[in-house]
């Protein structure tokens, strides 16, 4: 019984060496500058409904249904009026170029930034998911991914965008 005592009072030294151990290892601090700028101006006017980031800029999408292209520092870059409700998810392909843009009232978008290349189809239901093929700029087939609750995943393709689509 002695040894019982013994064996418990030695458990538990050794586990609060170990929690102290754990406690006195200073966790890793995230450094980070809050986005001000353009930013402070959107959020005063509008509220975030997603955020999509890239190496050369971060799209912020919102509940009255823009999009803002925004640099590192917050600057309002581009503004895009997509609808007039929410956006749900905004996409980009691996270079920044193109863009794929879904909202609360069944809109998909998906445009080239820097040039005309543009696609649009209207669900009649709300599209919760986009993704643009992460090599959209480079292929010969362009592609991407859509759905919602009523409509499960659509893949569209093809040499321009007014090509086949089919469920997935």
């Amino acid at each position: 019984m002695a040894e019982a005592g013994e064996q418990e009072t030695v458990s538990l030294e050794e586990s609060t060496d170990e929690s102290e151990e754990e406690e006195s290892e200073e966790e890793p601090k995230l450094k980070y500058e809050r986005l001000s700028n353009g930013v402070t101006e959107i959020l005063q006017k509008d509220a975030a409904s997603c955020m999509t980031v890239h190496d050369k800029f971060l799209a912020l999408g919102t509940h009255y249904g823009k999009v803002y292209l925004l640099d590192v520092q917050g600057n309002i870059t581009q503004k895009f009026d997509i609808s007039p409700v929410k956006i749900n998810q905004i996409s980009l392909d691996e270079s920044g170029e193109h863009m794929g843009v879904c909202s609360e009232d069944g809109k998909v978008q998906v445009f080239g930034l820097y040039f005309g290349e543009e696609f649009h189809e209207t669900f009649d239901c709300p599209i919760k998911i986009v993704a643009v093929h992460p090599h959209f700029v480079r292929s010969s087939c362009k592609q991407f991914v859509t759905g919602g609750k009523k409509v499960n995943a659509v893949c569209r393709h093809r040499q321009s965008l007014r090509g086949s689509m089919f469920a997935l």
